[in-house]
């Protein structure tokens, strides 16, 4: 009687199981002859015996042995047994495209005689393969990253963010690869691995700078709205800007205000661009404030505009602000301005950016 309950229980179980929206990783294992023998998985030989193992249990068998490395797609087995349970149980064995577990499966399979090609695949994102990386990225961090540690407002504020960043390949840098691999973490740590796999990066996915400049080259792209000449100027100019801001500031003259108006750019770049820019647009510090302090930095020696630091206030007071911002002549801050951030480079456009506006800004 006892060995019957027993029996029902464990079948009530697998039926349970086989009805879920995902498979739960890993399951237990009974002899088997074929795979049709196995409710979910496959019969795997494996020591003269051949047992049913689970599509999860297998995947990260494979995943953990043969995707390792700088590319290596989960932090551990832990993270990739979470993982596999939210991908979807749609499809069939054998697929090798769509978001599902039976597509990475067969990736996972592929990646043991080529690593390099379908380890990607394989992957939690599904490498542009196995689903939409973004799609995946955004589905999974709204469930994975919520209360204190979420990331987005909504699905849709995380594709318009998700759309400017590189795949890439590695567990570094200011990737969405990067973002996948804490995401992973997350799912069973979010508290430690949520920022990571957020929007900034949290210092891990890319440095502050890498994260800023790829948002305004996103976001601000059209001539009426662009702010830098190419991505070099922006990782330049953004290596001088204070960062004794805040995360989420708008306002102060910071990279951590020009970061969330660069964000606040993707969805709205003609309010946001000129906020996120160099000059701070008026809402990441006054026009004066960033005025004096680049003439401070980069107008020194036989190139000072001020005797002392004390005079520049009042000058940039006396000055116009009715120019446009980038404007490059007329006798305005926004001008001054301009030649301001061009003498980073070019010490000669200090006398530009002078009181007298050096026949240029007058």
């Amino acid at each position: 009687m006892c060995l019957l309950r027993l029996a029902t229980v464990v079948a009530f179980a697998s039926i349970a199981c086989a009805e879920g929206s995902a498979p739960t990783p890993p399951t237990g294992t009974h002899a088997c002859t074929k795979d049709s023998d196995c409710d979910k998985g496959r019969c795997v030989e494996s020591g003269g015996e051949h047992r049913c193992v689970s599509l999860c249990t297998e995947y990260c068998d494979t995943m953990v042995d043969v995707c390792t490395g700088a590319s290596a797609p989960y932090a551990d087995r832990g993270s990739c047994d979470k993982a596999c349970g939210t991908f979807p149980s749609s499809g069939a064995p054998g697929d090798s495209s769509g978001d599902s577990v039976h597509c990475r499966a067969f990736h996972a399979q592929a990646a043991s005689s080529d690593p390099r090609t379908h380890c990607a695949h394989a992957s939690i994102g599904g490498g542009g393969v196995c689903g939409d990386s973004c799609e995946i990225y955004c589905r999974m961090i709204q469930t994975a990253c919520t209360g204190a540690n979420a990331q987005y407002a909504d699905v849709g504020s995380c594709l318009t963010e998700c759309a400017t960043m590189e795949l890439g390949h590695t567990q570094e840098g200011d990737t969405l690869s990067c973002r996948l691999y804490h995401l992973g973490a997350a799912l069973s740590d979010p508290g430690a691995h949520c920022g990571h796999a957020g929007a900034d990066g949290a210092g891990v996915c890319g440095s502050t700078c890498e994260v800023y400049c790829r948002r305004m080259e996103g976001a601000c792209k059209q001539p009426q709205t662009r702010q830098y000449s190419d991505l070099a100027a922006c990782l330049g100019e953004c290596a001088a800007m204070p960062a004794d801001g805040s995360a989420g500031d708008l306002s102060g003259d910071s990279v951590q205000c020009r970061m969330t108006h660069a964000r606040a750019a993707l969805a709205d770049p003609a309010a946001h661009c000129s906020h996120a820019g160099p000059t701070g647009g008026a809402a990441c510090g006054s026009f004066c404030d960033v005025y004096c302090r680049q003439a401070a930095e980069r107008c020194t020696g036989a190139d000072d505009l001020f005797a002392n630091d004390s005079a520049c206030g009042p000058a940039c007071a006396a000055y116009s602000d009715r120019g446009a911002v980038g404007s490059d002549s007329g006798d305005t801050v926004q001008c001054r301005l301009f030649h301001l951030g061009a003498a980073r480079t070019d010490a000669t456009h200090c006398a530009h950016a002078a009181p007298d506006g050096g026949g240029v800004c007058q």
